[in-house]
């Protein structure tokens, strides 16, 4: 897993245009859950999130992710 927010979010990026699954499920711990829709159960789990990343990367092509400069509120 990354070291700091940066690079996780370098990672999360590069493995979204790659398409690439293995590398979105290392960016996670094993315990994580990843929830792509609030009203869907969470993916659990380093399998679980590279399955739904397998699943729904299949059909992208073309990818360009971007994203604002993260920051953080309070300690």
């Amino acid at each position: 897993m990354a070291g700091n927010l940066a690079e996780w979010i370098e990672g999360y990026r590069v493995a979204w245009e790659s398409g690439d699954p293995e590398a979105a499920a290392d960016l996670f711990t094993p315990e994580a859950t990843y929830r792509s829709n609030i009203v869907e159960p969470a993916h659990q789990g380093r399998e679980g999130v590279r399955a739904y990343w397998e699943s729904v990367t299949a059909t992208q092509s073309d990818v360009q992710v971007r994203m604002g400069g993260p920051f953080v509120d309070g300690a």
